[in-house]
């Protein structure tokens, strides 16, 4: 029954990198829109007359 799950286990990751595989090659051919970046949100430094707060 292990050997089994191990099959499943490697047909998973192999199932997935294919996927990845796929799915980079349509980008790169332009089938696909490549996802745009997440911004990252930056903090504005606070001014000394602002209190911080508690």
């Amino acid at each position: 029954m292990a050997h089994k799950t191990r099959i499943k286990q490697e047909g998973s990751t192999m199932k997935a990198w294919l996927n990845r595989v796929c799915w980079e090659l349509a980008v790169a051919l332009g089938f696909i829109e490549p996802p745009r970046p997440q911004p990252i949100p930056v903090r504005a430094e606070r001014t000394k007359s602002v209190p911080p707060r508690h």
